[in-house]
């Protein structure tokens, strides 16, 4: 019924700020809140009766990282968008530290005013450029989780081996970095989650992936979790929470052919 219902409930524009970068969008339709950019693209959604719901399979795989980081101390969030990410760190750990960097401060202030995302003193959100944010961090981070994306991509300066380098730099020796990527596993169309995989595996030694499907010739969100040390033998532990069991069981394992493509670097750009 209440899908049903939701079919006749109207969308509504809340809020609308052009910026130097995109326009942001608000909308609502029934309890739940939507931010898109001019792209057409949803950035992030909040049930406003249920903010501890996560609305997009992504977010619901991200909290996998407690099998390899049962602890957060500090998270940095490359990327903010609705604010999901840092909502859900907060309630897994209230005491740790959080960075949030977006490019667009208008994404931050609406992610503050109109999602609930956290702003209180154990929470910085910063606009900024991340690459830029990396090369000054002084900050170290036990969990990173990049999850920006211009139009249907993570930006070209977000994803190369210098990048993933830089983030390595900030990252804690038992650090974790989870990336969420739009792209499909297997086929024709793989060459560029492939070519991410690839570059990703230039700076970290192990690297899993968990993709949200199990159709492997769709697209789909796919997370790489990359570790900074390499202990095969310890990770990740067999998680208590049956919940994030559940997304340790979805690990892809197959081996992923990239002799074929080349590594992103910041020289082609």
């Amino acid at each position: 019924m209440r899908f049903v219902l939701s079919l006749f409930q109207k969308t509504k524009l809340i809020w609308k700020k052009r910026t130097p970068y995109q326009t942001v969008y608000v909308y609502e339709k029934g309890r739940v809140r939507y931010m898109r950019f001019a792209s057409e693209s949803w950035q992030g959604a909040l049930d406003m009766r249920n903010k501890d719901r996560l609305l997009f399979p992504y977010q619901r795989f991200f909290l996998a990282y407690k099998a390899w980081l049962p602890e957060v101390h500090s998270f940095l969030a490359l990327g903010v968008g609705t604010g999901t990410a840092i909502r859900t760190v907060r309630r897994q750990h209230p005491k740790a530290y959080i960075a949030g960097v977006d490019l667009d401060a208008s994404v931050l202030q609406a992610a503050v005013e109109y999602f609930d995302c956290p702003c209180d003193d154990r929470t910085q959100l910063i606009a900024m450029h991340g690459r830029a944010f990396l090369d000054a961090a002084e900050q170290r981070f036990d969990l990173v989780f990049l999850d920006a994306f211009d139009s249907f991509s993570i930006p070209k300066s977000m994803r190369t081996k210098e990048c993933f380098s830089a983030i390595a730099k900030v990252l804690e020796e038992n650090g974790l970095l989870v990336v969420n990527v739009i792209g499909t596993l297997c086929g024709p169309w793989s060459d560029s989650f492939r070519t991410l995989y690839k570059t990703l595996r230039q700076v970290f030694p192990e690297v899993w992936i968990l993709p949200v499907s199990r159709w492997l010739y769709m697209e789909q969100n796919i997370l790489l979790i990359a570790r900074k040390q390499s202990d095969a033998a310890q990770f990740p532990i067999d998680p208590a929470d049956p919940e994030v069991r559940k997304y340790i069981e979805r690990l892809y394992t197959r081996s992923i052919p990239t002799e074929d493509i080349p590594v992103y670097q910041d020289l082609d750009q």
